[in-house]
């Protein structure tokens, strides 16, 4: 018992396929919540929080490592932008034109989407969800991670750089403290809808701060982290189905209350990840998991699109053809991953990439602490969304 509760942790910011495996459980979750929408799925938007928790954990362990570099924000700044804005723009692109030359091919209000398209070129979609509400179609509305992600990325790396390290840890502590409260404000008071629970930037940024708080204490208090990841695991485990049965529901819109203690699980599975759990290492590096992680943001950004664009021109013949709800859901979800797999590939291999090779361009001087990495920071695990 006294090992269970006590874990040994082997961490170093190389490359990890442990980290892929838990972005390939991510984009799983998210694909099965999206594409497969029954009772056995609804909790799979806390998929999301995986995301957040490892982008937080991953970007703000990237930031303390590289805090000396001449070209500190530059750098960063230019590979984050390799990285998110060529798929990120590309999509909307070609999506806009599409719609303002073929707009027949896209569902009942997708016009929404070419009238407010500035808050998307600008990375504040999630803004506009918080205060109008979701959109007439959803064709898009999975977007609105990577507007609060984008928002992180740009704001965090000067809090990094300009606070003392020892005083990072409280800073992000008296946030999350923030985020809690700002979500539980009632909505006169903010003038905004219901959902800026959810996708607002200061409502969510507890996840990416639990992630943030890992990465610190791995660095700077290892024994302290290895010995409360278990009983935050167990712990935030029973608060969430407590509260799952005290609102009766598994709609996010409902669970607000508990969004911190969903972020702290995930972050927990995250350190047992990288601990001396060799089972649960094997499982977490499967092979399948690892490849999907690779492709996550590809899939991630298609398969929405894709499936809501299956479901606009199938549903008739669907509906038709088959009586049973659970056997469309099925064929459909099934169509969507049978297309967003190859084209998440294809994408990354064919387009993706050209722009990942410019990351040398923005390439880190100096190796990271010999506490941590004995290797170059060009080689560290770096977020995919």
């Amino acid at each position: 018992m006294k090992q269970l509760f006590n874990l040994k942790l082997n961490y170093s910011p190389k490359y990890l396929p442990q980290l892929d495996g838990i972005r390939g459980i991510a984009v799983c979750f998210v694909i099965l919540y999206h594409c497969f929408p029954c009772d056995l799925t609804r909790a799979g938007w806390m998929g999301v929080d995986l995301f957040f928790v490892l982008s937080g954990f991953l970007i703000t362990g990237i930031l303390i490592d590289t805090r000396t570099e001449k070209k500190y924000y530059i750098n960063f700044i230019g590979r984050r932008v390799l990285r998110i804005f060529p798929l990120y723009y590309g999509v909307l692109l070609i999506i806009f034109l599409l719609m303002f030359f073929f707009g027949r091919v896209f569902p009942v209000g997708s016009d929404y989407y070419l009238r407010h398209q500035s808050w998307f070129w600008l990375y504040f979609q999630n803004w506009l969800y918080s205060r109008d509400g979701f959109p007439p179609n959803h064709m898009l509305v999975h977007f609105w991670t990577l507007g609060v992600e984008e928002q992180f990325y740009l704001l965090w790396p000067w809090v990094i750089r300009y606070i003392r390290p020892k005083y990072v840890l409280k800073v992000s502590i008296v946030l999350c403290v923030i985020a809690i409260g700002f979500r539980l404000l009632p909505l006169n008071i903010i003038n905004l809808n219901e959902t800026y629970r959810y996708m607002s930037t200061i409502s969510r940024m507890d996840s990416l701060l639990i992630g943030a708080i890992i990465a610190i204490l791995i660095r700077n208090n290892t024994r302290l982290l290895e010995k409360v990841t278990v009983p935050i695991c167990i712990g935030s485990f029973i608060i969430v189905l407590l509260g799952i049965m005290y609102f009766k529901s598994l709609s996010f819109l409902r669970l607000s209350p508990i969004f911190t203690f969903i972020d702290l699980f995930a972050g927990s599975i995250l350190v047992i990840s990288l601990s001396s759990f060799l089972r649960f290492q094997s499982f977490i590096a499967h092979p399948i998991l690892i490849k999907l992680g690779k492709y996550s943001y590809g899939l991630y950004v298609y398969h929405y699109i894709i499936f809501v664009l299956l479901k606009h021109h199938l549903d008739n013949w669907l509906n038709y053809q088959f009586s049973n709800f659970y056997s469309r859901m099925i064929i459909l979800g099934s169509l969507t991953i049978l297309l967003a797999i190859p084209i998440s590939i294809i994408s990354y291999h064919l387009f993706e990439n050209k722009f990942l090779v410019l990351k040398k361009y923005f390439s880190y001087k100096h190796g990271v602490k010999k506490d941590v990495a004995v290797l170059s920071l060009d080689k560290i695990e770096e977020p995919q969304i």
